[in-house]
């Protein structure tokens, strides 16, 4: 747990130092008082340069072990701060929500493991985090952690036959949502083209949504007028460790959301495609 600590630390200091009042002040005043670390040695050199030969050795090593002291000082000040944010929503919230992504995501499930939001009983829910996320964090990290994804390698046959070609093609890679949705909608396109065919931009999007689309991807999926593709998209949680086969095996499907309830309706779209 140091890696993650050390890992959690460094992001904090780089993104939430100067929203944290009293860590902000703190480190402040430390630094000013390495200005007059700085000032004292100035000084000393100037007045009396022979007995600072002397003297001033003995300085730095004490002041190199003070900017230890310092960064350990902020570091923990900066956990407590986190700890006590983290304490206040295990006593209130059900539910907690990251609205981050890559990298961020990454690091905010490692605190949440840190600080024992799912152990606590609590649901930890991303936003938005991909397979490839997944694999960053390991089970060991993410588990208990619950998502809405497009796809998953393992959602059924087709899904999984459909992934083995890719992972051949990727060095042994399983696709995310994104990769796989990127093959689907160019596969509709050149059909589009194909069945119209045209390339003219209007005649392949009438095309585009006049067929059906059906690939191993998408399930019960279509354009809407306003050019909106709707699909069936699927709640998971990452396994238990103790529940993984192996692999690329992460998550369980909970619950499928209907392409009608996993998007906007079209009655509230403000494309100017729609006729009102």
């Amino acid at each position: 747990m140091v890696g993650v600590q050390d890992a959690v630390i460094s992001h904090l200091r780089r993104e939430f130092i100067p929203f944290m009042g009293n860590v902000s002040h703190c480190e402040r005043e430390l630094s000013e008082l390495d200005f007059n670390w700085r000032m004292i040695e100035t000084i000393a050199k100037m007045i009396c340069p022979s007995e600072a030969k002397n003297i001033l050795p003995t300085m730095a090593g004490t002041r190199a072990g003070f900017g230890k002291l310092e960064g350990q000082l902020i570091d923990n000040l900066i956990l407590e701060t986190v700890r006590k944010v983290v304490l206040e929503l295990r006593s209130k919230a059900q539910v907690v929500a990251l609205a981050n992504g890559g990298q961020d995501t990454v690091n905010a499930v490692k605190q949440a493991r840190e600080f024992g939001i799912v152990a606590g009983g609590q649901r930890l829910v991303s936003l938005l985090i991909f397979l490839s996320d997944l694999r960053a964090l390991g089970l060991e990290s993410a588990q208990g952690l619950s998502y809405v994804d497009g796809f998953y390698w393992d959602y059924d046959d087709a899904t999984r036959q459909w992934s083995a070609r890719f992972e051949k093609a990727f060095r042994g890679l399983k696709p995310t949502m994104t990769q796989a949705g990127v093959y689907s909608s160019v596969l509709h396109y050149l059909r589009a083209v194909a069945a119209s065919g045209s390339t003219d931009g209007k005649v392949v999007a009438d095309k585009m949504r006049a067929l059906p689309i059906k690939d191993p991807i998408m399930r019960n999926a279509s354009i809407r007028p306003d050019g909106r593709v709707i699909h069936d998209m699927y709640l998971y949680e990452v396994k238990k460790p103790s529940e993984s086969k192996g692999g690329w095996d992460y998550s369980k499907l909970v619950a499928t959301i209907p392409a009608s309830e996993a998007f906007q309706p079209l009655a509230d779209s403000t494309c100017p495609l729609v006729q009102k």
